[in-house]
């Protein structure tokens, strides 16, 4: 269902097709495969419960780059470090991407 209906010429929307196939699985396991709707009903706010977890680790990392870039900090944070790598792209590539993990670190991630 989901590959039919993000492929078809007007998709749909990923807001839309998503929970459209999930509530869909959750029909199956409710009538075809005979479930007991306690257990599949827990499940389904299990997984919700679940998915707040990276959510709100992502809404965090975007936070602290808007911070970040409202107090001006991205600027000096990047000529700080083209000032440490001296023009040199394989030691600025190195440093880019230990920023990175530095930043998915103090969001929560790390």
């Amino acid at each position: 269902f989901l590959i039919v209906v993000t492929i078809k010429p007007n998709p749909y929307p990923t807001t839309v097709s998503l929970p459209l196939a999930a509530f869909f699985m959750l029909m199956v396991r409710l009538m075809y495969l005979g479930s007991d709707p306690l257990l599949t009903c827990a499940s389904v706010v299990l997984g919700l419960h679940e998915a707040l977890t990276p959510l709100s680790i992502m809404a965090g990392a975007i936070t602290l780059f808007e911070t970040m870039e409202a107090t001006s900090c991205m600027p000096y944070m990047m000529r700080e470090m083209k000032a440490l790598t001296a023009g040199h792209p394989v030691a600025e590539l190195m440093l880019i991407f230990s920023f990175a993990y530095m930043i998915e670190g103090a969001s929560g991630f790390g």
